[in-house]
């Protein structure tokens, strides 16, 4: 008798690295045609969020999962988050790692009454996105560090950093 794992393949993998924040993850080759990554990061100077998204076809829809990105380390971490939904995954550099899970489907899979699921219509979508929600906590033991750019978390805002010009003479 074979035992099959829950875990996900992790044999074909997708990475996702961003080095202004320094970490990567590896993500199972499936996700690829459901996955999409904010663009911006949102947040403080103490904090950014990175949101990867749950798209199926052309539409994008609420998150996955969110990468919270704090400058608290330690017991002020602990004293912070402590009863929050941010799980804990690492500490890096000065910045400490955690993400938030979803607490209901998107508002868009409700029926035209918006007090249930509409799963005759949205039953394939909704299948999708708990799979992929039930699998972050694997995923995220993929999170590893990698070299950080100058940027700090407090560049998180809008502001981007400029190339210098070059002057004509």
């Amino acid at each position: 008798m074979t035992i099959l794992s829950r875990k996900p393949m992790l044999t074909k993998q997708l990475i996702y690295r961003n080095r202004r924040y320094g970490f990567a993850i590896l993500f199972p080759s499936w996700w690829k045609s459901y996955v999409a990554v904010d663009r911006n990061v949102r947040g403080t100077a103490k904090e950014a969020f990175l949101s990867f998204r749950f798209r199926y076809k052309d539409k994008v829809y609420d998150p996955i999962f969110t990468l919270d990105i704090s400058t608290l380390t330690g017991k002020d971490w602990k004293a912070y988050f402590g009863d929050s939904p941010v799980t804990f995954v690492g500490q890096h550099q000065g910045l400490t790692y955690g993400y938030i899970l979803p607490s209901e489907l998107p508002s868009e899979f409700l029926r035209p009454d918006k007090q249930k699921y509409d799963y005759a219509k949205y039953g394939k979508q909704i299948h999708i996105l708990k799979k992929l929600v039930d699998e972050v906590p694997i995923v995220m033991r993929s999170l590893h560090f990698i070299p950080r750019s100058k940027l700090s978390v407090a560049g998180c805002s809008s502001r981007r950093r400029r190339k210098p010009s070059r002057r004509r003479g």
